[in-house]
């Protein structure tokens, strides 16, 4: 690396250049190397005030000059992250509850299906049968009202309208 080179890294971390328009601007150097090297400028090994093309480097990198290179930098600033308040509360506790100082465990109810002529199988195969016959059924009802009324809605628009 040449003090050249050094005083043009400079420039380029001062104005935000992108690390790729820094490696091409650097002899295509590979980015991690680009990379590397400003670690090392930054970690001062090499600090000194240094005179750059255009102007003067301070001993942290920060250009004071050179214009031209404004037209690399990057134009906007990261946004700031938003902070962010939480708290953590139950949601299901009554006023009651909160003064006994007990909660109960949220019950799960369990359906059994006990069937001597169907099992299970042939259980599950009719609401799947019935669940289609009611997608159908709204496909015909929402067909018939389309063909009637030259319009064009949905099976959920009719059911949406029928039901509310």
């Amino acid at each position: 690396w040449t003090a050249r080179e050094d005083r043009l890294l400079r420039e380029l971390v001062a104005f935000r250049v992108p690390w790729s328009r820094m490696s091409i601007s650097l002899g295509n150097r590979p980015i991690e190397e680009v990379k590397k090297r400003w670690d090392y400028l930054r970690s001062g090994r090499a600090q000194s005030a240094e005179f750059g093309v255009d102007g003067v480097f301070s001993t942290d990198g920060i250009a004071v000059g050179n214009p031209h290179l404004k037209k690399f930098a990057r134009t906007t600033q990261p946004e700031p992250k938003p902070e962010r308040h939480v708290s953590f509360a139950d949601p299901l506790t009554d006023d009651e509850e909160e003064e006994n100082g007990s909660s109960h465990p949220p019950t799960t109810k369990k359906v059994y299906y006990i069937d001597e002529e169907f099992s299970l199988e042939d259980v599950v195969m009719l609401h799947n049968i019935a669940a289609k016959w009611e997608r159908d059924r709204w496909l015909a009802i929402s067909t018939r009202f389309n063909d009637i009324t030259q319009r064009k809605i949905t099976p959920e628009q009719a059911k949406s309208v029928v039901d509310n």
